[in-house]
């Protein structure tokens, strides 16, 4: 099981790497993939430093750990979001200055008066 886990993780990890990620990114990517690795083949590491940090067991550390991992992407991904909806709008209201037309004058139709001679 063991080696599994560490070919899942170092797939995931190269897939990461072939992505465009800024630098912070990456090396999250990379220190998460090898803790993941270090605690698939020292699952006693995991335990004593969840003793050390005062948490039950290493697999809550490890638990607790993957939660945080998840609000990182979330959050990263909601970040990205905003950058790109914020540039989108940017791109809309250029596009609407550089084809904004004049207003055309009113087309000339009956006047008022011949209308409600022939609603009579």
């Amino acid at each position: 099981m063991v080696s599994v886990i560490i070919a899942c993780l170092v797939v995931i990890a190269l897939y990461v790497g072939t992505k465009r990620l800024s630098g912070f990114e990456t090396l999250a990517v990379v220190l998460i993939a090898l803790a993941g690795i270090l605690l698939a083949v020292f699952p006693t590491m995991s335990q004593r430093i969840a003793n050390f940090l005062h948490v039950g067991r290493g697999t809550d550390l490890v638990f607790y750990f993957a939660v945080l991992a998840g609000l990182f992407v979330a959050s990263n991904f909601y970040f990205r979001f905003k950058r790109h909806e914020e540039a989108l709008i940017a791109l809309a209201r250029q596009n609407a200055i550089e084809r904004a037309q004049e207003p055309r004058p009113p087309i000339a139709t009956d006047s008022g008066a011949e209308r409600d001679r022939a609603i009579e």
